[in-house]
């Protein structure tokens, strides 16, 4: 596939093609770490949250509390995510992110982000903005039409 002029591109296409550039990475990155898609993507939603609990998780990612609850305790025993009590409700439990999957996570992804900020950073600060502003209201539609369905 080449790069063509994108004043002649279907935006549609561009934006199709943006996303199989970041599923393929995703998968590449989960298959090297032995995970599913759904669990590499749990780990980044738990990344970009902080902690969350079981049922943030399974509303996040849209699977079901028991799918989510299995994945937890597989990500759990490998280390890539750590489970504690609420001290505020010993009833609630917490999930956050193992130092360990950060820094795995890190390296596995430096090509990618470095291909990234590279062409991110040969836009002119108007230019990010106005992608960092796409960027924000399309993962905000795309989450919400998840929810229609």
């Amino acid at each position: 596939m080449t790069d063509r002029d994108p004043q002649h591109q279907d935006p549609s296409q561009t934006v199709r093609a943006y996303l199989a550039s970041q599923i393929l990475w995703g998968i590449h990155v989960a298959s090297a770490h032995k995970l599913l898609i759904s669990e590499y993507a749990t780990l980044m939603m738990l990344q970009l949250a902080g902690t969350a609990t079981p049922a943030e998780l399974a509303a996040a990612t849209r699977l079901s509390p028991a799918a989510v609850s299995r994945m937890i305790s597989r990500l759990a025993e490998r280390g890539f995510v750590v489970r504690e009590k609420d001290p505020g409700d010993r009833r609630r439990t917490i999930i956050s992110i193992s130092p360990d999957w950060v820094e795995t996570a890190e390296e596995a992804a430096r090509p990618h982000r470095e291909a990234n900020m590279e062409v991110m950073y040969s836009l002119t600060p108007a230019e990010r903005a106005a992608v960092f502003q796409w960027m924000g209201r399309a993962t905000s539609a795309s989450l919400a039409a998840l929810d229609q369905e």
